[in-house]
């Protein structure tokens, strides 16, 4: 069975990949959006929510228990993960926001027909700037291509959008559970922590008498 430390681990770990998705999340619909971000945002989603559920099944029995002497440090992880699943749903909320606001930027795919120097089929004078695709089918299969390529991008950021949808489901479920568990556990948790406090304040005291009592000697 693995250590409170090593469960904290995982969940730091998950409260690392929180903030940087929310980082850049940020950068959706700016000039430093691209296609790449769109793909390395997803694939952060995926990531952290996979460590969600490793860290809520490493924590769950401990919080469950009622003798696990970790339970108070275990409870504080719970809540904590708790949070950052909260955190994480919002920026996955704000990024389907972006997502629909904002198109995925293709300036690659249009650099090659672009006229700003690149001497393409699209250059200004040629047969494909004039309309005259007969002629050049070198332009054609570029056309071809773009479409193709479009196509793919549009696919690709449809899979995207429902597999965001999937994550915000399975994660709102999570939170829901935990939460559930965690009211649950409210009352047991708080005695624990009240005989905690108690045992502290009686050690102190009986600190203070064995030193009143050397003195008086």
């Amino acid at each position: 069975m693995s250590t409170v430390n090593e469960d904290a681990k995982i969940v730091q770990a998950f409260s690392r990949d929180v903030k940087q998705f929310k980082t850049l999340v940020s950068s959706v619909g700016t000039s430093r959006d691209s296609a790449q971000l769109r793909r390395q945002i997803h694939s952060l989603a995926d990531a952290a929510k996979a460590k969600a559920q490793d860290a809520k099944r490493r924590c769950e029995p401990h919080v469950k228990s009622k003798v696990s002497a970790t339970k108070v440090q275990y409870d504080r992880l719970f809540r904590q993960l708790m949070d950052d699943i909260k955190n994480l749903t919002a920026s996955e909320t704000q990024l389907k926001s972006l997502e629909r606001e904002h198109d995925v930027p293709s300036q690659d795919s249009y650099k090659q027909l672009d006229t700003g120097g690149y001497g393409g089929p699209f250059s200004v004078g040629s047969s494909a700037s004039r309309g005259d695709f007969g002629s050049s089918q070198p332009a054609q299969q570029q056309v071809a291509q773009l479409d193709v390529q479009v196509y793919d991008e549009a696919k690709e950021r449809a899979e995207q959008l429902n597999q965001l949808e999937s994550n915000m489901q399975d994660l709102n479920e999570m939170f829901v559970e935990m939460g559930t568990l965690v009211a649950d556990q409210g009352e047991t948790l708080d005695l624990i922590e009240t005989n905690v406090e108690r045992s502290g304040m009686s050690v102190e005291h009986a600190k203070e008498e064995t030193y009143k009592g050397s003195e008086e000697r």
